[in-house]
Parts: structure tokens; C-alpha cells; sequence
């Protein structure tokens, strides 16, 4: 028995997935593509729902059957207007700079003991569960972060955040592609494993009115910036002039977050800052860093458009901008 997960974005940006049991003739070749109902996901009309899932990364491991993350195509086998990868592919294979990106996936319990969770449900002032061992669901994560290593995701650690019930989680660096792969199918993981548990959790950037909100935020480094032929100001100084067509890539609701307040830029202005976590753009203080952090993004966040900026604005040269 051949059991398969093929798992997809939807229209939402949200994680749909179906099991497979696939006949004995498909063993020892590549995994197929399997049709299914657009018109539930909000890719595709009901009179006119087929859409296609066409396998294109196969995660597996000792024990596990194989999960299959899938770019959507139409009825006629072309790329879905959904299907953000194929930007993000195009902007790789032309990438003159050797981008890396790493992201910090933050999340938030939602529900929890059969109601809606609330931060308030912990007496302590916010920043008290920032690293500290007693947030609430550590056994969760542990449990999603040994499900993404055996999967063989590139999880690079995790940790507690700010307020009370939030998590934080990272992946990779690599290059982008892998990493939105690694995220997407993570984000997967991450909501069954909470699931089975009776807890949902959220990726809203801001869930509760007077507590910090969730980001993803993404490190980038270059060929330039890893070699020390390229200052980290100067990376980052590329960014002001996109700043609004990145904002529009960085998740819905991001204006809730990105008030100036709770480690946060104000979504309308750029800004750069060494160490600071109210800037757009976090340079690490010290002379040893190789990347830049853009804090922008929000935490439902689409990794395939966001990359795609990404990959765009790195490598608009400044004497390109300048001719603009």
C-alpha cells in the first residue's frame, strides 16, 4: 500500500490536503497529479471546479508516508492565477546575487479548553513568557518541530514570544524557494498537530488589540553581504524605494500590526535601525552579521510573493534606482 498526502495552497493562502492511496503500478515512479474540487477552495467556479495538483517537492522520512506539496494548474494544465511559486521560480533562476532567506514563523493560540483563548488568561505583564519555559502548549511544539525534522524540513529552532500563547518557530536559511516549500508544508504540520489536540491556533498578525501581534519575519542575505564585499546598510537601503509593493505582498491585516507600538514600524514609513525592533529593517548590531531582517511581513504572510519581492528589490541595483 502506497499511501500519499498531497498538501496545496488554496485561494486564502490557507493549507488544504487529501490523502491518496495510490495502486501498485504508480510504485517506484514519479508521484501523479490528481484532480480536485476548485470550487471549495475559492480557486475555481462550481460549474467549471476541476483544478489540478501537480506535485513538484516530496517530503518523506523513516516511518512516515510521503507528504507531496503541490503547485495548482487549471482544468487545462496551466499555472493557476493562485499559483504564486511559478513568480517566485522565475525570480531564482534569474537571481544574480545568490539570495538566502531564514524565517521566524510566529503563531497564536486562538482556542483553547473548548473557547477562545484570551492572553489575559495569564496574570504576568506582557513579556513575561518571552523565552520562558511555562508559555502555554511547549509539548505542541516539540511535538511539530519533531514532525517537521523527521520530514526533513530545514527547522532551525523555536521559542516563545512575547505574549502569553504565542510561539515563534524558524526555517532555514536557504534559498527561497526551499524555504517557502519548508514553510507552507510546516504551517501544514503545525495546524494538525494543534488539531489533534482540540487548540486551533492563528496566523492573524493581530489577534489581540493590546498585545503584540504576529510577523514572519524574513532574513535575506546575498553573495555580497556573506562575503563582505557589500555593506548590510547598503542591502537594506534598497528596500525604501519598494517599500509599498513589498507592503502589499506581506499579508492581509498587516496595518493592524504595524502601528509604530509593540515592536513594530508604522506600515507607511520605511525604516532602517542597528538592533532596533521598531524599524522596518533590523541591521544586528555587531560587526559580524551577514544579513539583514525585513520585519514587515506579517505572519500569514504568502512566502512565494513575498520572496519574489524580495528577489526583485535585491536585485534592482542602486545605480538602477537612481536611473528611475
Amino acid at each position: 500500500m502506497n499511501i500519499v498526502e498531497y498538501v496545496w495552497q488554496d485561494a486564502e493562502g490557507e493549507i488544504r490536503g487529501k490523502t491518496r492511496i495510490l495502486d501498485k503500478e504508480f510504485v517506484g515512479k514519479p508521484i501523479p497529479k490528481w484532480r480536485f474540487d476548485g470550487g471549495s477552495t475559492g480557486q475555481a467556479t462550481v460549474d467549471k471546479s476541476d483544478c489540478i495538483l501537480n506535485p513538484v517537492r516530496v517530503y518523506t522520512g523513516d516511518n512516515v508516508y510521503p507528504v507531496v506539496l503541490c503547485e495548482v494548474l487549471d482544468s487545462n494544465g496551466d499555472p493557476h492565477p493562485t499559483n504564486n511559486r511559478k513568480s517566485l521560480q522565475y525570480s531564482f533562476q534569474t537571481d544574480r546575487e545568490d539570495t538566502w532567506v531564514g524565517v521566524e514563523q510566529e503563531f497564536t493560540i486562538a482556542h483553547f479548553a473548548g473557547g477562545p483563548f484570551s492572553p489575559h488568561l495569564n496574570s504576568s505583564k506582557q513579556g513575561n513568557s518571552y523565552c520562558f519555559p511555562t508559555n502555554l502548549a511547549e509539548n505542541l511544539v516539540r511535538t511539530h518541530m519533531d514532525l517537521c525534522l523527521v520530514y526533513g524540513i530545514k527547522y532551525a529552532g523555536f521559542n516563545s514570544e512575547v505574549t502569553y500563547g504565542q510561539w515563534e518557530y524558524q526555517i532555514g536559511p536557504d534559498d527561497p524557494v526551499r524555504v517557502a516549500d519548508d514553510l507552507v508544508v510546516s504551517r501544514y504540520f503545525l495546524r494538525r498537530v494543534f488539531a489533534y489536540n482540540n487548540i486551533a491556533v492563528t496566523l492573524h498578525p493581530k489577534p489581540f488589540e493590546d498585545y503584540n501581534g504576529a510577523g514572519c519575519h524574513i532574513n535575506i542575505s546575498t553573495k555580497g553581504t556573506r562575503s563582505g564585499e557589500e555593506s548590510l546598510m547598503n542591502l537594506a537601503e534598497r528596500f525604501e524605494e519598494f517599500h509599498f509593493e513589498h507592503m502589499e505582498a506581506y499579508g492581509e491585516h498587516n496595518e493592524l500590526r504595524m502601528t509604530g507600538k509593540f515592536e513594530t514600524a508604522d506600515y507607511d514609513e520605511f525604516s532602517i535601525g542597528v538592533g532596533s525592533r521598531n524599524t522596518s529593517i533590523r541591521i544586528p548590531d555587531g560587526d559580524d552579521g551577514v544579513y539583514i531582517e525585513d520585519r514587515r511581513p506579517a505572519a500569514n504572510v504568502d512566502p512565494y510573493s513575498a520572496f519574489h519581492e524580495i528577489l526583485s528589490t535585491v536585485n534592482c541595483k542602486k545605480e538602477e534606482l537612481g536611473n528611475e
